[in-house]
């Protein structure tokens, strides 16, 4: 009985080793898979031609285009504040010269 109970502890210890062992291959595959893949982006980024300098130009381009835009926005922006203030101002003095004509008129 003894022996049959140790045979199967025994059993049960080499399954779990084969299990292991079967992990274990599985993983060193994987990380192999993953240098090949490695190896092969290094390879591709070596042989790969660098931007050409028109194409650096061109987004240097459109870069400083976004920038001038932004900066065109301001400019509006401001100029659309004087016209506000122009506007106010203009409000203001046609009220007092209204006023102005009333005070006269009431005089007469």
């Amino acid at each position: 009985m003894k022996s049959r109970k140790k045979r199967l502890a025994e059993d049960d210890q080499l399954e779990l080793i084969d299990r292991q062992a079967w992990e274990l291959a599985e993983r060193e595959a994987a990380s192999e898979a993953m240098r090949i893949k490695l190896q092969r982006e290094r390879e591709e980024q070596a042989v790969t031609i660098p931007p050409s300098d028109i194409v650096i130009s061109r987004t240097e381009q459109r870069q400083h285009a976004e920038r001038a835009s932004r900066g065109e926005i301001a400019n509006q922006l401001r100029t659309q504040n004087r016209s506000l203030a122009l506007l106010f101002l203009l409000a203001a003095a046609t009220c007092a010269l209204i006023w102005w004509g009333l005070t006269l008129m009431q005089g007469l």
